[in-house]
């Protein structure tokens, strides 16, 4: 079965290759509230009077037909066509959120276009930019109200002159039935054939008419997904796949591929290793149950990764848990004939929850996660502490992750609370006979919060694990800063650590150790903008089309921090604590925690002009031909003015083909959080290039240096040149066929890359500089001095910033055919989606060595790879006048572990113990739909065959066992039903 499905899609491919369409097929007879496609301006353009009138290729996408492939979220929806890669969801990624990454809801339901940047697509809402969500510039697909969508318009090509910045891979633009009428019903509940992954949804919409001119929208849904807590829920999360590195020789990386991967150097119950001099002699055993100590075992990888270990691991959620309410109104008035005011409300609350990466852990203010122990710790038993004092050693280390199996109430769980309300007031109309025209504003209001479990607090672990006898001479022991009333009110209420030698934790140690972490991002967006369209005259090839816009908006961005001021500039207090040493460089409190940022906001005002000019029609070789035009001049209150721009041209040799080609120049403004983020601190550490040495504190090396990671206000727009071109045809002789073709090419240059002054390739591009470089200003020394080597000019301090620097190119081909026909006397549909993108490089700023992620399971693009082809094949056919059955297959092309590399430095790897590489895969949904009056009851699978992911482990993710989750592209939760009910009275 699996090969004969193979061999179709394959067969479709090869016949037709790759690329994508901007032809609106319906799956349907359109509704009465549907108006015709070529009656509406579809996204590619302002002057355009539909797709195929577009130069720019645009794919329109039916919700419904959308809907019945894949019940469920949009955003789950759209990521089943090929163009997207790379988004971000429920279950893409796992660590936790938090605002010092920008990423404060990591969870986020965010498309990405080819994988080549989350904020490198513009969202539009009815031809209105969405205001981000989060400060790292995103838009939360489920934040857009979904009941009363019509249509979604892809844009698979830079639109930065026509809709403004970040549209440089293209448009997503969320189209509402504004004329719809009567009430419509929605319900349906999932769950996964392994019982878990529950679903339930319900939503109510009602639209009609109130008197002759007003129309009224109203619609509200619900929705709740249970999520799956554990990746061992599955097999290949059970299995816990892991990439090491054994070695690296003559620039040759040798890895290899383990199974029940964990961290020899940490334990559920406590690692034990040696602080300084003499050794410990019980380096390598860890506490195996409470008090009890055994070897650390496994088929050892490297410090960080072994195979069949006896170390802790991770386990983060495979899917994270979301709980929706959406409301949404519209209402529309006529003011005259051909004049339209309309006011339009959403607002949405939306919760995830999910477990992060790792288990609570800490690292010390030497930049370790080892625990520095008293030998005379009065719970460590004592024949172990006999023969630690005989061998001469007073401390030791112990590396323990504070929850194990069975420990969920102490895993580190990420909830984020979402809330948005907008409010959009326009009006519209038409003058002239050609003319259309509209003034519109936007508010939106979006608040995040974001709270961190069980995150360790640094000062109260270093005086739990300070256990003393107790001074009375009876009773338990106590934290040492508890016997001493000088530090006794720094710790009011110390709960020593008894637990630490065991894979164990008691309520009232981890209330003592772990603090939530909270962080409330607040943005706003306010929007004013108007544009005017139509023909000014005609040529004798026909009307000259212009589009004149502006638009003036501002964006508002607000950090509330757990966090003070004072955390910053005293950010580890140790008195009184005897086991750590800090110094004016140690900056480790919490988990990384954010300070605060207030209120702070940037203005854009920007101006458009469009233009669609006929130049030949009806002469030898030319049905039609025409140019189009566009120019954007957009000014910032940071950086200044920019501007965009594009051109394109559309040639018809005759009625069934068309021809079109565009070359543009795009822009992509810095995010609020690029720009402001707040300060976030940590430690480095790590090694100082300059004087060859480690920053550990160790044996008379400098203590680590303080980490600052923030914004950077002086950050310009990133500029792209896109060019695409294509062709459509529509056969005369095959009536309900469309067929088409585009080649895409995006290269971004002045990208905006973090980077950190602790990384070696930073230290040593301001070395090898003399100082020169802007990468110095990302390091402080003790002397002042970039470049001399000297024993007290180490690294005290290192900063972490986004510039404009970087560089990044793909380019490839989407293939789209659309075929409506009568089979067997029957309506029938099909629809085939395929791209091939064999290139997404990112270019190394400092070095010049670029990655091609394309192909890749793993790589530097937005952390992972993807394949180079993919693609989506939808048929559908009413079997009876009350039967319809749609299959869907998806196809995720076969990648390689790495990615490729080219230039100086190019690294070169060996992988032992794995497949040769990623295989390919297939996915098939099946939706069986049953009619009766107005309802529509539905039965929908997905991966019907329950085809597993391919085994992948993301070699990044080494020191991280556990971490990996499937490759990209691939299903993570198996075969998923789905029942439910749709109807419209």
């Amino acid at each position: 079965m699996k090969r004969l499905r193979g061999i179709a899609l394959l067969g479709c491919v090869s016949v037709f290759a790759v690329s994508t369409h901007a032809f609106a097929q319906s799956d349907q007879a359109p509704q009465e509230s549907e108006v015709a496609e070529s009656d509406i301006i579809v996204t590619g353009s302002r002057v355009a009077a539909n797709g195929d009138d577009s130069p720019t290729p645009v794919t329109v996408i039916s919700t419904q037909q959308m809907a019945e492939v894949k019940p469920g979220n949009l955003a789950d929806q759209l990521n089943e066509l090929p163009q997207f890669s790379g988004s971000q969801g429920q279950g893409s990624r796992a660590e936790a959120g938090s605002a010092n990454t920008g990423v404060p809801n990591a969870q986020a339901n965010v498309l990405n276009l080819r994988n080549f940047g989350f904020t490198r697509n513009l969202i539009l809402y009815d031809g209105h930019r969405v205001a981000p969500n989060s400060p790292n510039g995103t838009v939360d697909i489920d934040m857009i109200p979904q009941l009363l969508l019509k249509r979604v318009d892809v844009v698979t090509g830079g639109a930065s002159a026509v809709y403004g910045s970040d549209a440089v891979t293209g448009v997503v633009n969320f189209i509402t039935d504004t004329r719809f009428n009567g009430l419509k019903v929605n319900a349906f509940a999932g769950i996964s054939s392994r019982g878990d992954g529950g679903t339930q949804d319900i939503g109510l919409a009602w639209g009609g008419d109130l008197g002759d001119r007003a129309h009224l929208l109203m619609s509200y849904q619900f929705r709740n997904d249970e999520g799956i807590d554990h990746r061992s829920a599955r097999e290949w999360g059970r299995k816990r796949y892991q990439i090491g590195t054994v070695g690296t020789v003559a620039g040759v990386t040798t890895q290899r591929f383990v199974s029940l991967a964990g961290r020899p150097g940490a334990s559920f119950g406590g690692t034990i290793s040696s602080i300084g001099a003499p050794a410990n002699p019980f380096n390598g055993f860890y506490f195996a149950s409470p008090g009890v100590l055994a070897p650390v075992t496994g088929d050892f990888v490297n410090s960080n990764v072994a195979g069949n270990s006896t170390g802790s691991y991770f386990e983060p959620s495979l899917k994270s848990s979301m709980e929706k309410h959406q409301a949404y109104g519209r209402f529309d008035y006529e003011l005259a004939e051909s004049v339209r005011f309309y006011i339009r409300g959403a607002y949405t609350k939306n919760d995830n929850a999910g477990f992060a990466i790792s288990n609570p852990t800490y690292v010390a203010a030497n930049g370790s996660n080892v625990h520095p122990i008293f030998v005379t710790n009065p719970y460590l038993p004592a024949a172990i502490a006999g023969q630690m004092t005989a061998a001469g050693v007073t401390r030791f280390g112990i590396n323990k992750v504070h929850s194990g199996p069975g420990m969920d109430q102490y895993r580190q769980l990420t909830k984020a609370f979402g809330e948005n309300w907008s409010i959009d007031v326009g009006f519209n109309g038409t003058f002239g006979g050609t003319w259309k025209w509209e003034l519109a504003a936007l508010h939106s209001s979006n608040k995040l919060r974001v709270q961190q479990t069980n995150a360790i607090n640094g000062k109260k672990l270093a005086a739990a694990l300070d256990a003393v006898p107790n001074p009375n001479g009876t009773g338990s022991p106590v934290c040492y800063v508890s016997t001493q009333p000088q530090f006794a009110s720094l710790y009011p209420g110390c709960v020593p650590y008894a637990s630490i030698f065991g894979p164990t934790i008691s309520e009232a140690e981890a209330d003592w150790i772990f603090d939530p972490l909270n962080v409330t991002t607040k943005t706003k967006m306010t929007d004013l903008e108007g544009f005017v369209s139509g023909s000014p005259f005609s040529t004798w090839a026909g009307p000259v089309n212009v589009a004149l816009s502006a638009q003036a908006r501002k964006l508002t961005y607000e950090v509330i921090s757990g966090s003070t001021p004072a955390t910053l500039a005293n950010p580890l207090d140790c008195t009184g604590l005897r086991l750590i040493t800090c110094t004016p460089t140690s900056l480790e409190y919490f988990q990384a925690e954010s300070l605060s940022r207030p209120e702070i906001s940037v203005s854009v005002k920007e101006a458009a002009l469009e233009a669609s000019v006929p130049l030949l029609r009806d002469v030898a070789f030319v049905r039609d031909l025409s140019i189009s035009a566009a120019y954007r001049y957009t000014h910032y209150s940071t950086s200044g003015g920019i501007s965009s721009w594009k051109a394109g041209l559309d040639w018809s040799p005759i009625d069934d083909l068309r021809f079109r080609a565009t070359r543009s120049r795009d822009i992509r403004a810095p995010t609020l959080h690029e720009l402001f983020q707040p300060q976030s601190v940590g430690n480095f550490g790590g090694r100082d290039e300059l004087l060859g040495i480690a920053l550990d504190g160790a044996n008379g090396r400098p203590s680590p240096a303080g980490n600052i990671l923030s914004g950077n206000e002086s950050l310009r727009p990133e500029r792209a040149d896109s060019f695409t071109v294509g062709f459509v045809y529509t056969p005369s002789w095959a009536p309900g066929l469309s067929v088409a073709l585009d080649y895409f090419d995006i290269r971004v240059k002045d990208a905006i890359v973090l980077l950190n002054g602790i990384d070696a390739a930073t230290q040593l591009d301001c070395i090898n500089s003399g100082g020169a470089s802007a990468t110095c200003a990302l390091i402080v020394r003790a002397q002042g001095n970039c470049c001399t080597n000297a024993p007290n000019n180490q690294i005290i301090r290192a900063f972490s910033r986004p510039i404009n620097i970087g560089r990044q190119f793909t380019k490839g081909a989407d293939f789209e055919l659309n075929y409506t026909k009568d089979i067997v006397g029957r309506p029938s549909n099909l629809r085939l989606l395929v791209s091939y993108q064999p290139e997404n490089v990112l270019v190394d700023a400092l070095n010049g060595l670029q990655t091609n992620n394309a192909g890749a399971g793993s790589g530097s693009v937005v952390g992972s790879g993807h394949a180079k082809w993919r693609g989506t094949l939808i048929a559908n056919m009413d079997v009876t006048d009350n039967i319809r059955i749609g299959v869907q297959e998806r196809y995720r092309g076969k990648l390689n572990w790495y990615p490729s590399y080219e230039g100086a430095g190019a690294p070169t790897f060996v992988l032992l113990d794995a497949p040769k590489n990623i295989p390919a895969r297939f996915y098939t949904n099946l939706n069986v739909a049953f009619r009766t009056g107005p309802s529509e009851f539905f039965f929908n699978v997905q991966n019907l065959f329950d085809q597993k992911p391919a085994i992948f482990a993301n070699p990044s993710t080494a020191p991280f066992p556990g971490l990996n989750g499937v490759a990209p592209g691939d299903d993570a939760i198996g075969r998923y039903f789905t029942a439910g009910v749709r109807a419209k009275f």
